[in-house]
């Protein structure tokens, strides 16, 4: 009716404890099922789960489609230490920041609204760009040289004698100037 001390427990059927249970060191060999609403850890340090078994992956989710899961408190930052594939649709409530590159695999980028570069390359050809270098100033280069320059109000070779206006074979129909 009190407390039972022993050094060692082995139990072969179930065990319901309707208490808390303060457990110093747990290893569970089968499953563990939780049949409450919260699973709640404080701990000092990690919390590694398959830490030690490369074989199986590691599920989270939910058993009703639609619910959402929650990863971090809403001021703290989570880490992706490797790779990540989203299979599903991604939403971004706040600021997307990259810090390394950003490969869409030739696909297209639609219903973007604005977008701030600083630049444009040529995939596969990083001697052709369009760069956005200043106010009101933009500049194509090609052939790994700056061709022209379209400034607020003019439209300008980037060095003196460099461009032609046309070629041989393709010519302007019209020209109109003031």
């Amino acid at each position: 009716n009190n407390k039972v001390t022993a050094t060692e427990l082995d139990i072969s059927g179930n065990m319901d404890i309707d208490g808390t249970s303060n457990l110093d060191n747990t290893d569970i060999d089968g499953t563990f099922a939780v049949d409450g609403t919260t699973i709640s850890m404080d701990a000092t340090t990690s919390l590694n789960i398959d830490n030690s078994n490369t074989s199986n992956g590691i599920t989270i989710g939910t058993a009703t489609s639609g619910v959402p899961i929650s990863i971090g408190h809403t001021t703290s930052e989570t880490t992706i230490n490797d790779n990540a594939t989203v299979t599903g649709n991604l939403s971004v409530g706040g600021t997307f920041d990259v810090t390394g590159t950003i490969d869409f695999s030739d696909s297209a980028i639609t219903n973007a609204g604005d977008i701030q570069l600083d630049s444009i390359t040529g995939d596969g050809d990083t001697n052709t760009a369009i760069t956005f270098s200043g106010s009101d100033v933009i500049t194509i280069k090609t052939g790994g040289s700056n061709r022209l320059t379209i400034g607020d109000g003019a439209l300008s070779p980037s060095t003196d004698n460099e461009i032609d206006l046309g070629t041989s074979s393709l010519e302007f129909k019209n020209a109109y100037f003031d």
